[in-house]
Formats: C-alpha cells, sequence, structure tokens
C-alpha cells in the first residue's frame, strides 16, 4: 500500500535531504574518508557517518543464481524495504548454491577475513557466517562501501596475510554481492 502520491524515487530523494539537514553535516576530513553521510542509491536510505553500527551483508555468487531467476526475481520489485529485505534475507536463508559456507574450512577463510583490520578500519561487533552468506556488525572507522570492498577482495583475491581465499578453494569468482549499510 503506498502511502505517498509521489514516486518512491521522489520521496526516497526527500527523505534523505530532511535527513542530511537534520543530521551533523560531515567534517572535511570525513569526506577525505569517504563518509557519505545520508545517501542514497536510487532504492534504499544509507547512512555512513564514522563510529556508526553499520551491518554488512555478503552472498556467495550462486546464492542467487541467474537459472533461478524466477525464484526470487520477482521479490526485488516489492516496494516495502522492510518487507523486501526481510523475503531476500529469507530466501538467501533457504540455502541455495553449493553453500560453501558450511565447510569449516571456508568458514575459517571468512572469519579471517572479517576479523583481518578489526581495530583499524572496524571493529567487529558480531558475525554470523551461513551456508551461503555472512553478516557482520560492525563499528565503522571507515566509510561502509570501503569496509565492503576490502572485505570482497580479501575473500576473493587474498594478500599476504591472508594467502587461502574462498577464490583459491573454489577456483571462481564466489561472491555476488557485499552490501554495507
Amino acid at each position: 500500500m503506498r502511502v505517498h502520491s509521489r514516486s518512491q524515487r521522489e520521496y526516497l530523494h526527500d527523505l534523505v535531504s530532511a535527513k542530511n539537514q537534520a543530521f551533523r553535516p560531515l567534517t572535511e576530513e570525513e569526506n577525505a574518508l569517504g563518509f557519505l553521510g545520508w545517501h542514497e542509491r536510487g532504492y534504499l536510505p544509507h547512512c555512513d557517518y564514522p563510529g556508526l553500527v553499520q551491518l554488512v551483508t555478503f552472498r556467495l555468487a550462486d546464492s542467487m543464481p541467474a537459472s533461478r531467476r524466477g525464484e526470487w526475481e520477482h521479490l526485488l520489485s516489492i516496494e516495502d524495504n522492510q518487507e523486501k529485505r526481510t523475503k531476500l534475507e529469507a530466501y538467501l536463508d533457504e540455502g541455495v548454491g553449493a553453500c560453501l559456507l558450511r565447510y569449516q574450512r571456508a568458514a575459517q577463510i571468512v572469519e579471517a577475513a572479517v576479523l583481518y583490520e578489526h581495530g583499524v578500519t572496524h571493529d567487529v561487533l558480531a558475525w554470523c557466517v551461513m551456508p551461503n552468506h555472512a553478516h557482520v556488525g560492525a563499528r565503522l572507522a571507515q566509510a561502509a562501501g570501503q569496509v565492503a570492498a576490502k572485505l570482497e577482495i580479501l575473500l576473493g583475491r587474498g594478500n599476504q596475510r591472508l594467502p587461502e581465499t574462498l577464490g583459491a578453494v573454489v577456483g571462481t569468482r564466489v561472491l555476488g554481492h557485499v552490501h554495507a549499510g
């Protein structure tokens, strides 16, 4: 049920503008660190300020496969964002795909990547590794998008301190999506 006559895009734009007026502006230093304050990418409002607790969710590429698009595509058109997110999470919880993260070694790789910059770019408060996706709750010292991008790099390509990656274990690109916010 729509409670406003404006388009969802206009409503979202106005909501984000009002939030930006109500919150303190970002400092030049915070802008330089990549923080975005209140913003949107066309579908959900996001808040990105230093010290906020954020939820980062990432899923394996085969958890929402194109071959099974008919099972999940309609979920993307749900207008109520809370309902959409709840139903997408429920679909992920069904365990579609190879569910690589159910194996201890794969879950350990995810845990090592999540904790890799703990105390530097973020303070991990909680994390949960599911068979085909994971959630991380963290207080961020860097912009959410930057932390998510680093996590994606660590999991996909690794580095000298984390030489084993999910990509190396599977031999393909494994991450389908990393979302912070």
